[in-house]
This record gives C-alpha cells, sequence and structure tokens, in this order.
C-alpha cells in the first residue's frame, strides 16, 4: 500500500470514527477515536470480504465495498461502546468537539 493508501484510510477511519460518534453521542480522544475507527474499519471490512467471498470467491466487486462499509460502521459503533465502557471513570477531559449543525448554522444567524 503506497503512501496514498495509508492517507485514505486514516481520512476513511476519521471519517467513520467522527459520523459514529455524532450517532451514539459518545466523546472520545482522538488517539482513541482513530484507534476505534481503524478497528471498526479492518473488521467490517474482513466481515464484508468473508461474507461475499463464501459465496463468489473469483469476484471483487462494489457491493464488497458496500457490505464491507455497513459492516465497518456497525463494527466502529461496537467498539466505540466498548471503548466507552472500558473507559476511566473522571478521565474524559475532551474538549467541545464538533459543534451540532442545527446549533451552529442558528448561532450563525443569531450573531448576523
Amino acid at each position: 500500500m503506497g503512501p496514498g493508501g495509508l492517507i485514505t484510510t486514516l481520512v476513511l477511519s476519521v471519517l467513520l470514527a467522527t459520523v459514529v460518534s455524532r450517532l451514539l453521542g459518545v466523546r472520545l480522544q482522538v488517539g482513541r477515536s482513530l484507534l476505534v475507527g481503524l478497528g471498526g474499519l479492518a473488521v467490517g471490512f474482513a466481515c464484508g470480504l468473508l461474507v461475499y467471498y463464501g459465496r463468489h470467491p473469483a469476484r471483487f466487486t462494489s457491493i464488497v465495498l458496500v457490505v464491507g462499509l455497513v459492516a465497518a460502521v456497525l463494527a466502529t459503533m461496537l467498539l466505540m461502546v466498548l471503548a466507552e465502557l472500558f473507559a476511566r471513570p473522571g478521565r474524559a477531559d475532551v474538549g467541545p468537539g464538533l459543534p451540532h449543525p442545527w446549533r451552529a448554522l442558528r448561532r450563525v444567524v443569531e450573531d448576523w
């Protein structure tokens, strides 16, 4: 894998972890979030390959990516909940994070 593939994987895992953390309402530190995103991406695409290659071992099509992405979202959700569950209490010194889109838009309109 070249540098482009590594950058794409990192960006995809950060995006996946960000979306999942917003869906679950969980805030993790950046390092943990990156690890959870990478783990979810790896587990999800491995599950996608296992499910699809069991029936069609000779072809790699876009359905593998779709199944892998859905499985990656589910695996990332599971890993994010487990990371939050096993986190030490009182150690959640996380910054404010990304603003909620509707609240941010409302603030911009109110300030304008």
